[in-house]
């Protein structure tokens, strides 16, 4: 069965620019962009965007098998009767089945 794994990469993307308000966080595809801001005093106060962190996802997939122990097994059992050939004494009917389910514990009563 295949097991998937999400993980993230974190990058810093330097920006250096003047902004009137926060910006927002926003998403682009898989990746998430976190604006980082500071303020700078520069006889008035103002907002600089100094970078932004992109998280992105990152997905992969991979085949995974496991050995587990079962706590419970479940068996079904269908006997067919042997067909009869056409003679004397026989009948058309057709075979019927028979049906037989039994549950097992773990330490293998039924």
């Amino acid at each position: 069965a295949p097991l998937s794994v999400e993980t993230v990469e974190i990058t810093h993307e330097p920006i250096g620019r003047d902004v009137d308000a926060m910006p927002p966080i926003r998403e682009e595809g898989d990746t998430v962009i976190i604006p980082i801001v500071e303020e700078r005093l520069v006889l008035e106060r103002r907002l600089f965007l100094k970078e932004e962190v992109r998280v992105r996802r990152v997905r992969a997939s991979r085949m995974h098998r496991e050995n587990v122990t079962l706590r419970h097994h479940e068996v079904v059992v269908s006997a067919v009767p042997p067909e009869r050939s056409a003679g004397p004494g026989s009948t058309d009917e057709a075979p019927q089945e028979a049906e037989v389910a039994a549950t097992m514990s773990p330490t293998g009563e039924t």
